[in-house]
């Protein structure tokens, strides 16, 4: 965490903690981490544009190419789609959106978020295409198709994600046909690209 270097491996059948190799610098506000299959993990360090990529079989760090704009800040998060990218988004109440690809080391601009991210904000990959971000402060949720560069407004979840208080997802699902996303007492079902849009959707699109 912030001003820290350390870096731990947890085991789940021993319930214990192994120091591993710290990382190259120490870690700031927006860090996050996320596993791309294989051997490596990435990094957004935070309070920078610094980007790492960890080996798990060397136990040893790489300095990636940086993330384009300004320092990542709270809220920022990251998020694996499978194949050659991840997604990134900036926080620090900016809306700001990047692409990473992992083969050629590089990174690209997507369309901004409706609204910028701050503090308590999120990103995960939901499946099928999607990621789902909270803004973050405020009770908005988004979700962004990465196939189509579209973000989409979701139906408030009626509780203000805060810093240091994230909300508890109790399921999520792949959004397709006749199924929903549930987040403690609001559940909406939808389908898109076509099909029947459900209750609580509306489209709010930035397209490059």
């Amino acid at each position: 965490g912030t001003t820290y270097d350390t870096f731990y491996r947890y085991s789940i059948s021993g319930d214990s903690w192994t120091a591993m190799t710290s990382t190259p610098a120490t870690i700031g506000a927006g860090a996050d981490l996320v596993y791309a299959g294989g051997d490596y993990i990435y990094a957004l360090r935070g309070g920078s544009n610094t980007f790492y990529r960890y080996s798990i079989t060397n136990d040893s760090w790489d300095t990636m190419a940086a993330k384009p704009g300004l320092s990542v800040g709270f809220g920022a998060g990251l998020a694996y789609t499978g194949g050659d990218y991840l997604y990134a988004t900036q926080g620090d109440f900016y809306p700001d959106l990047e692409r990473y690809s992992i083969s050629s080391n590089s990174w690209t601009s997507m369309a901004d978020a409706p609204n910028d991210i701050g503090n308590g904000g999120l990103l995960v990959n939901g499946g099928n295409g999607y990621l789902y971000a909270l803004r973050g402060v405020t009770t908005t949720l988004y979700r962004y198709a990465a196939g189509g560069d579209t973000n989409y407004n979701l139906a408030n979840m009626g509780i203000a994600a805060l810093l240091g208080s994230p909300p508890e997802w109790n399921d999520i699902v792949s959004p397709s046909a006749n199924q929903s996303l549930s987040m403690g007492a609001y559940t909406t079902g939808w389908t898109w690209n076509g099909l029947t849009t459900g209750t609580g959707l509306t489209a709010s699109t930035n397209s490059l």
